[in-house]
């Protein structure tokens, strides 16, 4: 019942900001046409709202009487606020000191999951070979045959980028190492040692059906997981991310050559991924 109850106060709120939208109290971010207010998981939001003194006095006004009519109140130890990069200096102070929030910096973490405007440093990455390091060195001191360590790649080596990949790309000089720390482990039982390979990394990738070990290869199952992305793209679903790189890209054609258009680094993910999706239709 509680659940329920939540949620009701959530819709409360998203009809107080709607109200605020449509009355010219609080600017929301737009972009041709489409316009972004707020976007709400369990007790977690975030407000898009244009960067000045005036919005975010408004949206004081609207979290303070959420706040007497709900009694939920925004923790501010844990709430950030972003700001663009031509915001200057003495705007961010003053919205910064309205607000009570501290000013936030990318990459943000999120569910396990790094976010940013711009291209993630391998080094924000990097947490997927430490995690796998560390499973590894676990069972290091196991003596574990290599049956069994195939099977432990397999259940749980390979699960392991699942989730990163969902969320973001993936550098593919991460997924190279990553690659290796498993080739290591069946081979070696080690993630330093190299081993002797008794047979190639591809046959060990293929399916049991056809003589091989049944293994993932992490570099080729990347693409099925962006392909989950790019349907909905290409079928111009009606879902929010899909509408704005429609309209940002209106000239943009899947199955054409590449324009001069300056694609963002996420739109160029995006695009290599459509070009491999291709190569597997012909």
């Amino acid at each position: 019942m509680s659940s329920y109850i939540f949620i009701i106060m959530q819709e409360l709120l998203s009809l107080i900001l709607k109200q605020k939208s449509e009355f010219g109290n609080i600017k929301f971010f737009k972009y041709k046409g489409l316009e972004l207010s707020h976007f709400s998981f369990a007790d977690d939001l975030l407000i898009a709202i244009k960067g000045n003194l005036k919005n975010c006095k408004n949206l004081n006004l609207v979290l303070s009487s959420y706040y007497s009519l709900t009694n939920q109140k925004i923790n501010v130890q844990k709430s950030e606020i972003f700001f663009p990069k031509h915001c200057q200096e003495n705007v961010r102070k003053e919205i910064c000191k309205e607000l009570g929030f501290k000013e936030g910096v990318f990459p943000m973490k999120y569910l396990r999951a790094y976010i940013s405007p711009h291209r993630l440093d391998k080094n924000h990455q990097e947490a997927l070979l430490h995690k796998a390091i560390d499973k590894i060195d676990g069972w290091a001191s196991k003596c574990i045959s290599q049956p069994g360590r195939a099977i432990l790649i397999s259940s749980v080596m390979n699960s392991l980028p699942i989730h990163s990949l969902t969320a973001s790309w993936t550098n593919g000089c991460v997924i190279k190492k990553f690659q290796k720390l498993s080739r290591n482990y069946l081979w070696s039982s080690s993630k330093c040692k190299k081993g002797m390979h008794l047979i190639s990394w591809k046959n060990v990738t293929t399916r049991k059906s056809c003589g091989g070990l049944g293994l993932k290869d992490i570099g080729i199952f990347k693409y099925s997981i962006h392909a989950s992305r790019i349907l909905p793209f290409l079928n111009k679903e009606k879902l929010l991310w899909s509408k704005y790189l429609f309209s940002k890209y209106k000239d943009y054609h899947p199955w054409k050559p590449r324009n001069n258009i300056k694609y963002s680094w996420s739109f160029k993910c995006l695009h290599e991924a459509i070009q491999c999706l291709k190569e597997g239709l012909r």
